[in-house]
């Protein structure tokens, strides 16, 4: 459903602006961000031996998650309905694999109880912008925007080893296999923000950058296990970057660098604030019509 309402919009952006003779452009664009995330709170079954969690399942805060990602990709367009005003949108899709190798470890009276942890799952991103924008002059812009962001996350396999080592030297251990059913987040809100535009000499080469900020940033999940007590947080973007519009040619080219975070979440479980950090360089190639 989603998708074939992406293209309708995608459509009748085109089919507008030709109709208008509106002037507009259609890009391809690629982004290999690195995902950061500043907590992730994971599930431990415990079977027992966990010093204070003995036979009592509890979350614990992933330390360390490694992601691993070809990037996302997608479309963008831009319509300049005048001098001054101008919309935009972007879609970009992609795909992660998390992984999570942890060590827990709590004294239980004369023994050491530990956890080897080791945990992976898929996540599917995909991230819409749409942007009215108000251009102040020919460097300077002003906008108010819309952003959806979705992620998916597959089913989550655990592989973990727990083990108790005793003052005399024995050891207990057992191996344990158990999964997580697959839940999908999904961020949405509006925000401000502006925009800069300068042209480099008579070559065709130009710079560009753009910041923006939404104050209410809102997260409903479906099929989880984690539940945020605080479902509200902000987001801010900033991007920066260089142009070419290849002379005699409807082609351009952009380059630029960009950093996004969502952050504010609180997670429930553990009462600890969860910020997804985005940064990574775009490349952007745009047809004029």
């Amino acid at each position: 459903m989603k998708k074939f309402l992406l293209l309708t919009f995608v459509l009748a952006f085109i089919g507008g602006s030709v109709a208008y003779n509106l002037n507009l452009s259609l890009g391809i664009k690629y982004w290999p961000s690195t995902w950061d995330i500043t907590a992730f709170p994971i599930l431990i079954f415990e079977h027992g031996g966990y010093g204070e969690y003995q036979f009592e399942d509890h979350w614990e805060n992933a330390k360390a998650l490694e992601t691993s990602s070809t990037g996302l990709v997608g479309i963008s367009g831009n319509i300049n309905f005048s001098k001054r005003i101008a919309m935009g949108f972007t879609y970009l899709y992609g795909s992660f694999d998390f992984k999570i190798k942890q060590e827990f470890q709590v004294t239980s009276g004369p023994a050491v109880s530990i956890t080897n942890y080791n945990f992976s799952f898929p996540v599917k991103r995909q991230d819409f912008d749409l942007a009215l924008v108000y251009k102040l002059s020919g460097k300077f812009g002003i906008f108010a925007g819309y952003k959806l962001l979705t992620y998916s996350y597959g089913e989550q396999e655990y592989s973990y080893e727990q083990y108790q080592i005793y003052p005399e030297g024995t050891e207990t251990t057992k191996t344990y296999v158990d999964t997580l059913p697959a839940y999908k987040a999904v961020f949405q809100g509006v925000g401000l923000g502006a925009t800069y535009f300068q042209p480099i000499g008579s070559k065709g080469f130009y710079v560009f950058g753009a910041l923006s900020f939404m104050p209410y940033f809102t997260i409903t999940t479906a099929g989880t296990y984690r539940h945020f007590s605080d479902d509200v947080g902000y987001a801010y973007n900033g991007e920066a970057g260089l142009g070419y519009k290849i002379p005699n040619l409807p082609l351009s080219i952009r380059l630029s660098i960009r950093h996004q975070r969502f952050d504010g979440f609180v997670t429930k479980e553990l009462n600890t604030n969860e910020a997804h950090i985005f940064t990574g360089a775009i490349l952007n190639i745009s047809f004029h019509f």
